[in-house]
């Protein structure tokens, strides 16, 4: 991972939001079911949101235009 990329994890609960880039993006959990969540963005058009699906290989699938 190089220096300017930063990770970490944090626990969230049903309707707590979390934002991002000084709010320009802020995401909420809407639902949570075991192990799944379901999440809700909400962000200017310009900012791409895309869903990266992991695989039991490891590999990764990304799945973009998320948008509707």
């Amino acid at each position: 991972m190089s220096d300017a990329r930063r990770s970490f994890s944090i626990d969230v609960k049903v309707g707590e939001t979390v934002t991002i880039d000084r709010g320009r993006v802020v995401v909420t959990v809407l639902e949570k079911s075991g192990k799944t969540a379901k999440l809700g963005f909400d962000a200017d058009k310009e900012v791409p949101i895309n869903k990266q699906t992991a695989f039991p290989s490891g590999a990764t699938q990304a799945r973009k235009g998320i948008r509707t």
